[in-house]
């Protein structure tokens, strides 16, 4: 089928977009304080996002000279975390037989850190990773609500990654379809490269039709997205340096399970009056 990215019909049918080529994905090397981090991605190739423009990371960061950003306090609970971006892609995903740009994904690569570290807490033991995730996830999303209710449901699907030298993660963060059904789901992949800093890598996989997930779901298949996406996470080398390995092997001291939880339910970000205003607004409907 011809996937080109001029539109002469609108789409009608369900379909699968076709998005750019992994077997020519760039080999990606840079280091964070002597922490290598190697992976392959596509040529930055948008869609309609094209005002975006792609972020290449340089080859060695030392993190006590980056300049971190704080979030906009609009979108955030708090201004309790700090991100600066090292790299970031987008790509169209185009349909069969002139149905032109049917979806995109971007990604993001970013380094956090709290704005206040806690002394003797490290982000390579398990317990720690785990709090700060959902305390990440639960800064960048709890604020969100309408009538009472979150417009975001996180973490979901959940999966510990144990390939890597250091523990890491992957889930979604889905849009409420009850009350926040037109926005796209995220989905994430956290690991730390120290004590004080992690890395969160973002994918965002749009279908571009003004309907709910669900009824996008019906006709824009996600599947070469979601391809795209893993191809890029299992190409993921990570090599710690000498001092991160000490810091690692020092969290981890005493620990006779090093493990991830398995499972990390959604979390509650509603008060009982923020329950209570819900289920007015229902009853009210």
């Amino acid at each position: 089928m011809m996937n080109l990215p001029i539109k002469l019909r609108k789409q009608t049918t369900f379909c699968t977009p076709k998005g750019p080529s992994f077997s020519r994905a760039q080999a990606i090397s840079f280091s964070i304080e002597g922490t290598r981090i190697q992976l392959r991605v596509p040529r930055h190739r948008p869609g309609i996002v094209r005002s975006e423009e792609s972020v290449h990371p340089r080859k060695q960061y030392d993190a006590s000279s980056i300049f971190f950003t704080t979030y906009p306090k609009d979108f955030v609970v708090d201004d309790s975390w700090r991100y600066f971006t090292l790299m970031y892609r987008s790509w169209g995903f185009y349909g069969p037989w002139f149905t032109g740009l049917l979806a995109e994904m971007s990604m993001s690569l970013t380094l956090l850190t709290p704005k206040e570290p806690k002394t003797g807490v490290s982000f390579f033991h398990p317990r720690a990773f785990e709090q700060s995730v959902g305390d990440f996830i639960s800064c960048q999303y709890a604020k969100s609500m309408s009538h009472g209710r979150s417009k975001w449901i996180a973490p979901l699907n959940w999966q510990p990654i144990s390939s890597l030298p250091c523990v890491a993660a992957r889930f979604d963060v889905m849009p409420d379809q009850e009350i926040n059904p037109a926005y796209s789901l995220y989905e994430y992949l956290f690991f730390p490269i120290s004590d004080q800093y992690l890395i969160e890598v973002r994918f965002r996989p749009m279908q571009l039709m003004n309907d709910s997930l669900s009824e996008r779901d019906k006709l824009i298949d996600r599947s070469t997205m979601a391809q795209l996406r893993d191809d890029i996470i299992n190409s993921l080398q990570i090599t710690l340096s000498p001092a991160a390995a000490a810091q690692q092997a020092k969290a981890l001291e005493g620990l006779t399970d090093t493990s991830l939880r398995k499972e990390f339910p959604p979390m509650k970000w509603t008060t009982p009056e923020q329950d209570a205003e819900w289920e007015a607004y229902v009853r009210d409907l």
